[in-house]
Formats: structure tokens, C-alpha cells, sequence
């Protein structure tokens, strides 16, 4: 990122939604379906994002430069700093793109946005899991949070639809209607849909409420990661189905690991899914694993011992 200021009126839309919904899938796609739009996403770590490498043009500690001008941008804590950051005039990109963390309320991230000078909010897309949302809105530490993202939402991504049944893909989105009458609801597989339906201006303002309140809850739990760096390769495949046993009680785990055969390989655990693929460039980043439980479900020795489990496999 360079620049004096912000993006002269670029408009800024928030991806929000729970732990495994779907947002980083969502927006790798965007970045590689931009369809000449000059895109930045930013988010608090890029780390985990597999970008293809026949799209990036340079990286750097924080920034990844991508074909089509698009770019990914790692902004911590400092999330107003970036923006205004951003380049102006020609350069200045299109649209920008925050993702938020599993727990955010992505409404609040848009008005803290709203408040840079020249900085136009378009409004929140919330991204939902078909195969879970019911569970995690069940759930009495996390349905306080899930039933606030929704209904902070202007557009709601039903995702992964193709792992559920016509009638499970009904009732949630039955039950994100009854929380959001006036939210869009898009159903997807792999979060893929065009950039124009996130970026586009909708009708919702910044500050709006949902026309059904979310009911209140007992105080969400503090979430917990834990990272670990394997020393030397591991059988990944293994140690990806390891992690997704209910006994674990991991909500999400994301990695870049040496494989036994020599090639980095990205795993993703989402609950009780797991995922395992090449990396999308030989180099690769950060190598490592992060794994994300509510505060108390987690064993750090015990996934250590897991990890160590896999490298002699």
C-alpha cells in the first residue's frame, strides 16, 4: 500500500461471518474472478489465503500485488491506518474489501470505516455455512454472535449448499429470513459468486438494524488460538483428520505444512470437514499451523503431541 490518503470515494463493503462459514474461500475467489475490477481486500493475515501464484506480481511483509490490479493487504490492528493509505487518483482501486475475524460484528466494522474521509460504505455481506448455521446458532456461546452477523447483514451467502439436503438448505435459510427479513440470501457452493454482488451499493444504511432483533444471549466465551510450526515434514492428510474429531473441539484450523512427499500443502479443518491441497506457489509463506477453539476446549500439549504423531507416520 502507497499513497498520501484514501481511496477518494472508493466504496468499502464487509465481509463478515463465524469461524469456518466460508470468508476466506470467498475471498480468494474474488481476488481471482475481479473481471478487471482493481480490487483490495484487506484482512488481519493473508497468511493462510492460497492466492494462485500465476496472479501474484510481488509481495512483501504486508502486501500481496496481484495481476489485474488488484491487492491483498494485511492490516492487523490498524485498520483505519490502512485505508487511509490507500492510493488515490488513477490508482485507486475500485472497491475494497475488509474481511473481518470469526467474531466481529461486521455493521460496527463498516461505521468505523464510514468515518475515514472520502470513504463510502456500501454495506455487509454475511457468510454462512448450510451444513452448520443451525448448530452454531444453537449453540449458547456462539448464537449471540452468529444471529448479530446476520443481522447486520444487507446481503447473506447461504454457502456450501451442495453438502446438505434441498430441505436443510431451506430451513437455514428459513431461519436467516426470520433473523433478516430484509436481507438478499444467496446460495453458493465454494463462495462462488461475482465480485459485482458484494461491491455493488445496497439498499441498507450504515447503522440500520434488522427488522427482528437478535435475541439476547448469555455473553459469547473468548475464543483461543494456538500456533505451532512442525519441524520438518508431516503425513498432512493424517493430521487433517485427526484434528476435525469432535474430541478435539477445534472450531477451525488453517496451515501450510511440508509434506511427506517434499510439496507445501495447505489444510484447512472447518468443525468436522477437513481439506487438504497443494499450495498455490512453491515458495509458499509463513509455514506453520493455527488452530482456533472457545477458551478452555483446547489442549495445546495434546495437539503438540498430534503434531509430532504426524511427522513419524
Amino acid at each position: 500500500m502507497n499513497g498520501p490518503g484514501p481511496a477518494g470515494g472508493a466504496g468499502v463493503s464487509v465481509i463478515g461471518g463465524y469461524l469456518g462459514s466460508g470468508k476466506t474461500t470467498l475471498v480468494n475467489h474474488l481476488l481471482q474472478h475481479s473481471g478487471g475490477m482493481r480490487l483490495t481486500v484487506l484482512v488481519n493475515d493473508f497468511g493462510a489465503i492460497a492466492i494462485d501464484a500465476s496472479l501474484v506480481v510481488s509481495r512483501s511483509a504486508s502486501v500481496i500485488s496481484l495481476s489485474g490490479g488488484c491487492v491483498c493487504c494485511s492490516f492487523g490492528s490498524d485498520l483505519i491506518g490502512a485505508l487511509q493509505s490507500l492510493p488515490t487518483g488513477a490508482e485507486a482501486p475500485h472497491a475494497i474489501l475488509i474481511e473481518t475475524s470469526g467474531v466481529a460484528l461486521p455493521r460496527i466494522v463498516l461505521q468505523s470505516a464510514s468515518l475515514v474521509p472520502g470513504m463510502t460504505a456500501r454495506g455487509v455481506t454475511t457468510v454462512t455455512d448450510a451444513e452448520t448455521l443451525l448448530a452454531r446458532a444453537a449453540d449458547r456461546f456462539l448464537a449471540d454472535t452468529v444471529a448479530r452477523q446476520v443481522s447486520d447483514a444487507d446481503v447473506v451467502l447461504l454457502n456450501k449448499v451442495d453438502l446438505v439436503s434441498a430441505a436443510a438448505a431451506q430451513r437455514a435459510e428459513d431461519w436467516i429470513r426470520a433473523i433478516n427479513p430484509s436481507a438478499e440470501v444467496v446460495r453458493t457452493e465454494r463462495a462462488e459468486i461475482g465480485p459485482e454482488a458484494i461491491v455493488r451499493s445496497v439498499r441498507g444504511q450504515v447503522g440500520r438494524t434488522a427488522s427482528l432483533a437478535a435475541p439476547r444471549r448469555p455473553a459469547a466465551r473468548q475464543f483461543r488460538s494456538e500456533e505451532f510450526v512442525p519441524e520438518g515434514a508431516v503425513d498432512v492428510e493424517w493430521l487433517a483428520r485427526e484434528l476435525t474429531r469432535p474430541e478435539r473441539r477445534l472450531l477451525r484450523a488453517k496451515g501450510l505444512l511440508l509434506g511427506r512427499d517434499g510439496a507445501l500443502q495447505v489444510l484447512q479443518v472447518a468443525g468436522e470437514r477437513c481439506e487438504v491441497s497443494p499450495a498455490a506457489s512453491a515458495r509458499g509463506g509463513a509455514r506453520g499451523l493455527v488452530c482456533i477453539a472457545r477458551d478452555g476446549d483446547m489442549d495445546r500439549a495434546e495437539l503438540a503431541g498430534l503434531i509430532d504423531a504426524a511427522r513419524f507416520r
